[in-house]
């Protein structure tokens, strides 16, 4: 159906820009917020966490004007306006994803702007869990758990187009299939191959898509997964030696993406 009214259109471009504004804060926070915690996560990751948003090379606080997603990013150049560091791409990225993601939400339930509201934090907090693994090699349970939840809950009251039998089979299929290969791995390599985020993050997308899409979501994101290793691994040993590891959170989360899109009618037929 399409979509007339541009008013709707522009608040959830925004909101978009909102939450995808939060998103950074939370990848820039949590894993150091947790590391205090928990253990000990590689240098160069996430930002300070004190009360105010601030430049995490001179630490100065942010004014409000510095914080207007994308626009500050613009005016300022990329850069700080205290020490003239460079501001990561991350940070309009992030927001510019969120903006289209919520925008692509509308599209899908124009009528019904709760659900589009549902699907986009959807979005959101699945960015938030590929981003925080591909640069800790961590999906925290902080996380993963409410995730799930969420996806059982809002089945069991209809929120979903999933009943919630097939959300409580596909949580428990989602956790059990990769806890299976992860002790089978570890058994035969004594090597922990897979993540307890893994299993929760794949129980989650079980929960809220149901059992039937898990093997193809599974065979997508693993054949992804062995790509990228086939074409970076190499060079990943060169400049630092040894093992290097890949995070499987991104690659589920793709596939994920891909297996919600394709059940909406964006390609393909369902």
């Amino acid at each position: 159906m399409a979509i007339d009214h541009g008013l709707t259109i522009m608040l959830f471009a925004l909101l978009g820009l909102a939450f995808g504004s939060a998103a950074n804060v939370v990848i820039a926070r949590l894993p150091r917020w947790l590391d205090h915690r928990f253990r000990t996560i590689p240098q160069g990751h996430g930002a300070p966490s004190g009360p105010r948003s601030q430049c995490p090379v001179c630490l100065q606080p942010l004014t409000v004007s510095e914080l207007v997603p994308i626009l500050s990013y613009v005016r300022q150049r990329g850069r700080c306006r205290h020490c003239n560091a460079t501001i990561s791409w991350r940070y309009p990225l992030v927001e510019l994803m969120g903006a289209a993601w919520f925008v692509m939400c509308l599209w899908h339930a124009p009528t019904t702007p709760l659900i589009a509201l549902m699907w986009g934090l959807w979005g959101i907090v699945l960015l938030v869990m590929a981003w925080v693994d591909a640069t800790t090699y961590w999906l925290p349970d902080v996380l993963t758990l409410p995730f799930l939840g969420a996806g059982l809950a809002l089945s069991a009251f209809g929120a979903t187009d999933i009943s919630w039998r097939d959300s409580l089979i596909g949580a428990g299929l989602g956790w059990g299939v990769l806890a299976i290969v992860g002790w089978f791995y570890r058994w035969r390599t004594q090597r922990i191959g897979l993540g307890g985020g893994d299993m929760k993050l794949l129980a989650g997308f079980g929960a809220w898509l149901g059992w039937i899409p898990l093997p193809w979501l599974l065979l997508f994101a693993s054949l992804t997964g062995a790509i990228f290793g086939v074409l970076t691994l190499a060079r990943f040993r060169r400049k630092k030696g040894g093992e290097v590891p890949i995070p499987f959170g991104p690659f589920l989360a793709l596939a994920a993406l891909l297996v919600l899109l394709h059940r909406w009618g964006t390609f393909g037929s369902q």
